[in-house]
């Protein structure tokens, strides 16, 4: 059985071309110093949904993940006994959440 594949030979035939194309031109100016190799720059740029995801995302990391006035506030009236739980906001946003979940799914 014979297993071979014509194309895996591509990508070495291109390089020894390269090769082969260097020698030669080595070969026709023999006191000339080969080029060193200039620096490599990457470029890339970015889609203006790109750019606008990262700007977005900048400004969501300078959102506190606490809003501690809040935390504070809820804080002291639970300890001086002055807060109140409203059964009836509770119960609205249940069925209210419970209503959007099923019309979701």
């Amino acid at each position: 059985m014979d297993i071979s594949d014509k194309n895996a030979t591509l990508p070495i035939n291109s390089y020894v071309q390269q090769v082969q194309t260097k020698q030669t031109e080595s070969q026709k100016n023999p006191g000339a110093a080969p080029e060193p190799p200039g620096p490599v720059e990457d470029n890339v740029d970015l889609s203006q949904a790109a750019r606008d995801l990262q700007n977005t995302q900048k400004l969501m990391e300078a959102i506190p993940d606490v809003r501690q006035d809040k935390v504070d506030r809820l804080k002291n009236q639970i300890e001086s006994g002055t807060y109140r739980v409203d059964a009836g906001k509770i119960a609205d946003k249940m069925v209210k959440e419970s209503l959007i979940n099923e019309l979701l799914s």
